[in-house]
């Protein structure tokens, strides 16, 4: 059953990786073409993202308590979404201050899109054990079908997202 997610998740990401390729160009300027980047959509896709997961991992592996699961599912997406940020840190532990800039210019001028197959992988290795380890205890079903609910739902969720973004923002160099 392992062999089987394992070929699920490699094959989710070969899929993303290739059907949603960032081109880039040296020596040019990057701006959005659209009047939409992806900060704008965050907000309807956080939401979006939280009922679907929310309700796949309460209702799939049966867990015992809704608030339980939304306070876990929430605080794991968070967790997600503010590791892509940290990553230049852990390059340069030393002197972190180099890279406190404004988040929204970072989103303007910056030649990529928020969500792709690294941020599924990075999604997958912090949501993943968060979740688990915070409802293994609280469901009524076997554990696997937790792990299955937190996978599939978090895989789901970011090509949604991932889909969304390259529909609605388009930049160039």
């Amino acid at each position: 059953m392992q062999k089987r997610f394992l070929q699920i998740i490699t094959t989710a990401a070969v899929i993303l990786t290739l059907s949603l390729p960032t081109v880039a160009s040296a020596n040019s300027s990057w701006h959005w073409v659209t009047m939409t980047n992806p900060s704008h959509l965050l907000l309807p896709l956080i939401i979006i993202t939280l009922i679907i997961e929310i309700t796949a991992i309460y209702r799939i592996p049966k867990a015992e308590s809704l608030l339980r699961t939304v306070c876990a599912v929430t605080g794991a997406n968070l967790l997600s979404f503010a590791m892509p940020f940290f990553i230049p840190w852990i390059g340069n532990l030393m002197s972190p201050s180099i890279y406190l800039y404004d988040l929204q210019n970072t989103i303007d001028y910056t030649p990529f899109f928020i969500v792709g197959a690294a941020y599924l992988l990075t999604t997958l290795f912090v949501e993943v054990p968060v979740v688990y380890f915070a409802l293994r205890r609280h469901v009524r079903q076997s554990t696997n079908r937790l792990l299955f609910a937190v996978i599939v739902s978090n895989t789901a969720t970011t090509a949604i997202v991932a889909l969304a973004e390259h529909i609605f923002c388009y930049g160039e160099w």
